[in-house]
């Protein structure tokens, strides 16, 4: 089977808010200051609310590229794929190489997305990684996020949601250097 039919489109799509959901201004001032930051954490456990979080911070941005991890993504290779895919969605090319090259090519693709998204985004955007904290210990997957991170593209906002904080030594770099807002 090959990546591009690995890649479970609706894991890309936010999903629909819920109904009645009790707005706190405080939150809502956090989330519009969480726009001077590269780097978005919103962290609590199950249950209290980290995707209907996600959702309302979306609402301050133009376009939102969404990927809700699940426990199959912990495959370095299927999550990149998914990544490309919520960027991409005709990352058919990208797939291809990235499967013929394995995880050799890996790098050289991501670099290829980063850079096309400098090109690419004009407006505000924000890349949505929901339930992160089942992939936060696989380290080639670290590594690619942290890229992404340090070398976002200027329009390019990343919001995670888990339930643990990150702990790898650039997200507790980008915490004292104030590039992370961390919301709990």
């Amino acid at each position: 089977m090959s990546l591009s039919e690995m890649v479970i489109k609706s894991k890309l799509i936010p999903p629909q808010p819920q109904r009645d959901v009790f707005h706190r201004a405080r939150l809502q001032e956090k989330f519009k200051a969480s726009r001077n930051h590269p780097l978005t954490v919103i962290h609590a456990g199950t249950g209290f609310g980290k995707t209907t979080a996600l959702l309302e911070l979306c609402s301050y941005y133009k376009q939102v590229f969404w990927y809700d991890i699940t426990e199959p993504d912990r495959d370095p290779a299927l999550f990149l794929a998914h990544l490309l895919s919520a960027f991409l969605p005709s990352s058919a090319q990208l797939l291809e190489r990235l499967q013929s090259g394995g995880m050799a090519a890996a790098q050289g693709i991501l670099t290829t997305l980063i850079n096309q998204l400098t090109l690419d985004l004009e407006d505000d955007v924000v890349l949505v990684l929901d339930d992160y904290h089942l992939v936060s210990d696989v380290a080639d997957i670290t590594r690619w996020v942290e890229q992404l991170i340090e070398n976002h593209p200027p329009h390019l906002h990343v919001a995670i949601a888990s339930r643990t904080i990150p702990e790898s030594p650039a997200f507790i770099r980008w915490r004292v250097k104030g590039t992370l807002m961390l919301i709990d």
